[in-house]
């Protein structure tokens, strides 16, 4: 009698270490879970002040510098990998519209030879971009990167 009264209690004994192996299984997969959603988060803060430096950059100073420009480009080439499509046309949009006022500024500072009517829509083209980069960094979390930074959707 004594031996199958040690079965079963090394049955249960089983059992129960079965069912805590399996918690201790799943609080580890909950980890790496919220782990990769960490890094990931951390990889995509990074694109978001590189590109909210640049624009906050040129909002300040009216232009970028080559090297702003260049820490914005190497800031965001992940973001092919972290964000949808949308994000990575409106960031191709935000370095197209970056070269077209570098472009203006240039063009306005060492061009002597415009033609007046030419120098007016060069510095029109230029206030217009610089009026879309204002509006950007008004913008830029809410509309554009809530939904890939916000810590209460996490699953």
């Amino acid at each position: 009698m004594e031996c199958s009264s040690q079965i079963e209690w090394i049955k249960y004994l089983t059992f129960v270490l079965t069912i805590f192996g399996m918690y201790i299984t799943y609080q580890q997969y909950k980890i790496n879970h919220y782990k990769i959603q960490l890094d990931l988060y951390e990889k995509r803060y990074k694109v978001v002040q590189g590109y909210k430096s640049a624009i906050a950059s040129l909002v300040k100073h009216g232009n970028l510098t080559q090297d702003e420009l260049r820490d914005f480009i190497i800031s965001t080439k992940e973001a092919t990998y972290l964000f949808d499509k949308n994000i990575i046309m409106h960031l191709d949009e935000v370095y197209k519209k970056f070269l077209d006022i570098q472009f203006y500024k240039t063009e306005l500072k060492e061009n002597s030879e415009l033609e007046q009517s030419q120098r007016s829509e060069y510095a029109n083209n230029s206030a217009e971009i610089l009026k879309y980069f204002y509006k950007l960094l008004k913008e830029t979390d809410e509309k554009y990167f809530k939904k890939y930074l916000d810590f209460t959707k996490l699953s």
